[in-house]
C-alpha cells in the first residue's frame, strides 16, 4: 500500500511545464504511512522518468500519446500504473497473512489538461482497469500549482488530486469476502465508493542545467466508510518524498 500512497507524489514530482523532446532520469526515496493496518511500510525507491515528445510522452508510471493539442488544451490516451496493493506477506497480524493478495493494477484511458496561466495546470481524467482485477472505472481531477514567489532556481509548488472510486475498485483493495472470511476469520466487509483526496506541497531546486533535486511532503484522504474495514487502520495517511533527476 506504500506504493500507491506515492503515486501522486512521484507525479507532482515531474516538472511542471517541459519542452518537447525534454529526457530526464532520477530516482526518488519515498516514506511514510499506510492507511492498512499492522502492515509493515517499508520505504520504497522509486524511479523518475520523463520524456515529451510531439506526441509520445512518459510521465513517471504513466504513459501515453496525444491526440489533440490546441494552444494551452491537450488531450491525451493515457496508461497508468496503479500501484496500490495488499501484500499478506508484509501484514503484521497472524489472520491478516491468510488473505488473498490485492495486486498493482494498470489503468486505460483518457486525460485532459489545461495549463490556466503561467503558474497553474488542471487535469481531468476517466481510467477504466486494463489488468482485470476489479474492472472499476475511475474519474480524477487534479490541480498543480507553482508560487509567484518561486526564483530562478527554486520553484515551490503545490498539488492535488481528487478521484471518485467506485465500489467496485475499494472493494477489491479494502473490502473481505466471504471465502476470506471464512478462511482466515477476519470479518467479512463490503466496500463502497468513495472520494479519494491526495494533496501536498514541494519544492524544486535546481543545482545546474541537468541537475535538480526536490523534496515533496503530501497527505491522502479516503472518504467514506473505508475506515470501517477490518484491513484499514486510518483513512489519512502521511508520506514524503526526495528525489533527484538529471535532465539531458
Amino acid at each position: 500500500m506504500l506504493k500507491s500512497n506515492h503515486l501522486a507524489l512521484l507525479l507532482a514530482l515531474l516538472p511542471f511545464a517541459a519542452q518537447a523532446d525534454d529526457v530526464s532520469l532520477g530516482v526518488a526515496v519515498a516514506g511514510g504511512q499506510s492507511v492498512y493496518r499492522d502492515y509493515k511500510a517499508d520505504p520504497i525507491v522509486l524511479p523518475l522518468v520523463q520524456y515529451q515528445g510531439k506526441v509520445l510522452f512518459v510521465d513517471g508510471t504513466s504513459a501515453g500519446a496525444r491526440v489533440l493539442q490546441d494552444g494551452r488544451l491537450s488531450v491525451s490516451l493515457l496508461a497508468e500504473l496503479d500501484l496500490n496493493e495488499f501484500d499478506p506477506a508484509s501484514a503484521r497480524r497472524t489472520e491478516f497473512k491468510l488473505l488473498d493478495k490485492r495486486k498493482m493494477g494498470l489503468l486505460a484511458g483518457v486525460k485532459a489538461e489545461y495549463l490556466y496561466g503561467a503558474q497553474d495546470k488542471l487535469s481531468a481524467e476517466l481510467l477504466t482497469d486494463a489488468s482485470g482485477h476489479h474492472d472499476a472505472t475511475v474519474l480524477g481531477l487534479g490541480w498543480k500549482h507553482a508560487f509567484a514567489a518561486s526564483s530562478s532556481s527554486t520553484q515551490y509548488f503545490s498539488y492535488s488530486r481528487l478521484r471518485l472510486n467506485p465500489a467496485a475498485y475499494n472493494d477489491y483493495y479494502y473490502g473481505v469476502s466471504q471465502q476470506e472470511s471464512a478462511r482466515s476469520g477476519v470479518a467479512a466487509y463490503q466496500a463502497k465508493a468513495a472520494i479519494q483526496l491526495d494533496a501536498g506541497v514541494g519544492m524544486v531546486h535546481v543545482l545546474n542545467q541537468n541537475v535538480a533535486l526536490t523534496t515533496l511532503l503530501g497527505v491522502r484522504h479516503i472518504g467514506g466508510n473505508i475506515h470501517d474495514s477490518p484491513l484499514v487502520e486510518k483513512a489519512t495517511a502521511l508520506n514524503g518524498v526526495v528525489g533527484v533527476s538529471y535532465r539531458f
